[in-house]
């Protein structure tokens, strides 16, 4: 299957690691020239140092910035356009969780940092990189949610709330960028083999597969694949859309 993704200029945000890192490395497998946001200057540099060992011909970029910081994010969309010309892909994968509490303990801070990157982060990426992707012939938006954005869980409001705002955020953006050809989506994975995850204990994580249909997490490379025809030529006709990526979580 032609993906058609060769010379693409893709930014991904939260690339420094889990989910992040391997759709980096799928783009990059793919020709794309990738720019990788993360915060972190050691995750930002694992991701560079293995893009540059893929077998590919894209030119990779990356920066350290906060995303909830819009002066930051303007400067680096800007820096990314100055360098590349061009921007076809934006995949806004950044997001953060906090402890598990409950609304009646959660602390409004926590609230308002997970708000902050989660949703008003997108919204920043967002606010700078569509003049740059309408301008594509082949323009695509795809925003990272989560099955518990739908499903909710205890303990976790501030982190479902924003994954839940993502929905609303992608529909929308749909709307206004459709009569430019541009397809904004979004994934919702469910439980993943991400660093956290495999840290677990057994009893969990054998509590959390019982709710799973296929029995097991998700790897972060099956999220990249879906990711990968998303945001390529083959999705042509897919925009609004939330399409859920969790082995049958119920």
């Amino acid at each position: 299957m032609d993906l058609k993704l060769s010379g693409r200029v893709a930014i991904v945000t939260g690339g420094g690691r889990g989910i992040g890192q391997a759709i980096c490395l799928s783009l990059a497998r793919e020709n794309v020239s990738v720019v990788c946001f993360t915060q972190h200057k050691e995750t930002l540099k694992e991701t560079m140092e293995k893009m540059a060992g893929v077998s590919g011909e894209g030119d990779h970029f990356g920066l350290c910035l906060d995303i909830s910081d819009s002066k930051a994010v303007a400067d680096a969309v800007k820096q990314v356009g100055t360098l590349y010309k061009k921007i076809d892909i934006v995949i806004n994968n950044a997001g953060i969780s906090h402890h598990p509490s409950l609304i009646f303990k959660l602390e409004e801070t926590e609230w308002d940092r997970v708000i902050d990157v989660n949703l008003k982060g997108i919204f920043n990426v967002l606010k700078y990189t569509t003049k740059w992707v309408m301008k594509s012939d082949q323009g695509r938006i795809l925003n990272v949610s989560s099955a518990l954005g739908q499903l909710g869980a205890a303990g976790t409001v501030a982190y479902c709330a924003s994954k839940s705002g993502i929905v609303g955020l992608t529909k929308s953006v749909a709307k206004e960028l459709a009569r430019r050809g541009v397809c904004c989506n979004a994934i919702a994975p469910g439980l993943v083999e991400t660093d956290i995850n495999k840290k677990m204990s057994g009893s969990m994580r054998e509590v959390l597969e019982s709710q799973i249909l296929f029995k097991r997490l998700g790897t972060v490379d099956e999220v990249a694949s879906l990711a990968l025809f998303l945001v390529s030529a083959q999705s042509s006709y897919i925009t609004g859309q939330i399409i859920n990526i969790d082995g049958g979580l119920e």
